[in-house]
């Protein structure tokens, strides 16, 4: 009896034994499903290589503030030095800047210069053109024309390209610009059809300007006057003026859309040579461009 019931009981553990070995996953099954939750291998360089982008990228965004700072600082040194020039150019006679400005220093100025003219709505130089044009509409082969304190481009040179164009200035920065100071230029007398100031008043000795253009103007010829409105304490008095100066009472047009600019157009009538002793002295106010 007592062994008729160990073997029953045996064989009812082995049964319980057996299905709960069917039912149980073998170890090694759960050690396979923890390695498969494990990161990929390459994670890990995957993170390193996000980690190096990160720091490229902050590298470049740091490079480029700096050299945006540089360029910054760059272009308030050229504004500060255009000003200074500007300054000393207006408010000094054209002997005095002739011996101060220097090609490094002209280059500078006109850089800067270039960048101011090109924000203008209207350039006084195109007017010019179309007042030359608008005397010569048929005749421009025979032209000739003074272009007294060109900057750094000939401008009405390469415009009037048949005419006989002769361009001035302190600096001769171009193949066509000869270097002169504008109170006296290498020209006889009564030559030109046309003598052009296009915003070269500039220094103090606006007389001697206005003198030598009479000389080498013919009986007749035209001189053209471009100036910033501000720099005239009045200008109907500075048209006047002019007839003093052996011209005739000038055409004044103010510029659109805002009147920045005036350009003065009149003929001469007599040699300024036999007037020298009554002339008028003529003072224009410096042109100040503010800092940005």
């Amino acid at each position: 009896m007592s062994s008729c019931f160990k073997q029953k009981q045996s064989l009812i553990l082995k049964k319980i034994l057996t299905k709960k070995a069917k039912n149980e996953k073998p170890f090694i099954h759960q050690i396979e499903v923890k390695s498969e939750q494990r990161p990929p291998a390459n994670a890990a360089v995957k993170r390193g290589s996000n980690e190096s982008e990160r720091c490229e990228e902050a590298k470049h965004e740091t490079s480029e503030r700096r050299s945006k700072l540089a360029r910054v600082c760059d272009q308030k040194l050229k504004e500060s030095q255009f000003r200074a020039i500007n300054e000393y150019l207006y408010t000094h006679s054209s002997d005095e800047s002739s011996h101060y400005l220097n090609e490094a220093l002209f280059d500078v100025y006109h850089e800067a210069y270039a960048s101011v003219v090109n924000k203008w709505p209207i350039k006084p130089i195109d007017v010019i053109v179309d007042a030359i044009e608008s005397h010569s509409p048929h005749s421009r082969k025979r032209l000739i024309i003074a272009d007294m304190g060109c900057g750094k481009m000939p401008l009405l040179k390469l415009h009037f390209n048949q005419a006989t164009v002769y361009s001035f200035d302190l600096i001769a920065a171009h193949e066509h610009v000869i270097q002169a100071n504008i109170t006296s230029v290498p020209l006889q007398d009564c030559i030109c059809d046309f003598v052009v100031f296009c915003l070269s008043l500039m220094g103090t000795n606006v007389n001697d300007y206005l003198v030598e253009g009479n000389r080498i103007l013919k009986l007749n010829g035209r001189l053209l006057i471009a100036e910033v409105v501000s720099r005239f304490e009045d200008v109907d008095k500075f048209a006047k003026s002019l007839k003093s100066f052996g011209f005739s009472a000038p055409k004044v047009q103010f510029l659109p859309p805002n009147k920045y600019f005036v350009v003065f157009d009149c003929a001469k009538k007599t040699d300024v040579k036999d007037l020298k002793a009554n002339l008028p002295e003529i003072t224009l106010k410096p042109c100040h461009y503010k800092a940005r």
